[in-house]
């Protein structure tokens, strides 16, 4: 809990910036009941044996549902992934945005249904909403047995404090967003800062800062997501 409680003082900052973001920058505050679901609870991880029936059953989804974009080796280079401006996440590199765990580590199957569940908004992954749970946990489970066999799992981060805003908070991730973010994000959080049309990944895809003045973000619509995706 010491450890816990030294990171949560350690992102304090970081947070500050995003709940700057999201409070102080945008007029639309409405958020989806699903958005509150947080990938560490979606799933009991005890209650989900992995067998080779149920990576089978996965893989058989992920051909189904997954192949076009993220293709079949799972490196994110499907057949209409060059249509896409946000490319599709390589799972082999067993690096994974949104999830509850820390860096470098891989997500729980729960992480992964998350974001089966809610889908990533404004780009081309979408809400899985035909697949039972049980099948859900399947092909998450085949899309982390993809991922590199030395790869530590990670147990989920854990919010020690409830996040409360504050004008101080505010007014302090205000500036920390002038001195870490704007150079990409904009002054205005625009997405159109002087390095917005330099940033690549690590496979040379060109990167497009998010305009953070509207509404819906990708996943990180309350402090809690906001929290996990500057600390995993």
């Amino acid at each position: 809990m010491k450890n816990l409680n030294k990171l949560y003082i350690l992102l304090l900052p970081g947070i500050s910036i995003l709940i700057y973001l999201s409070f102080a920058l945008s007029n639309r505050r409405t958020l989806h009941t699903t958005d509150k679901i947080i990938g560490s609870k979606t799933v009991n991880e005890s209650q989900v044996k992995i067998t080779n029936n149920l990576l089978s059953q996965g893989k058989n989804i992920y051909y189904k549902y997954c192949i076009a974009c993220h293709g079949a080796n799972g490196k994110g280079e499907g057949p209409e992934a060059y249509r896409l401006n946000t490319k599709p996440t390589d799972f082999t590199s067993g690096n994974i945005k949104f999830k509850s765990t820390p860096y470098g580590t891989k997500p729980t199957i729960g992480d992964i249904v998350s974001t089966l569940k809610l889908g990533v908004r404004t780009t081309a992954m979408l809400p899985q909403r035909q697949l039972s749970g049980e099948q859900m946990n399947a092909v998450a489970s085949y899309i982390i047995s993809l991922m590199p066999k030395d790869q530590k799992r990670g147990k989920p981060i854990k919010i020690s404090n409830a996040l409360s805003i504050n004008d101080t908070l505010l007014k302090e991730g205000e500036k920390l967003f002038e001195i870490n973010c704007a150079s990409c994000h904009g002054k205005n959080a625009e997405g159109n800062g002087p390095l917005s049309k330099k940033l690549t990944d690590y496979k040379q895809n060109p990167i497009h800062p998010a305009n953070l003045t509207l509404r819906p973000l990708k996943r990180a619509n309350t402090p809690e997501r906001m929290y996990m995706i500057i600390s995993t």
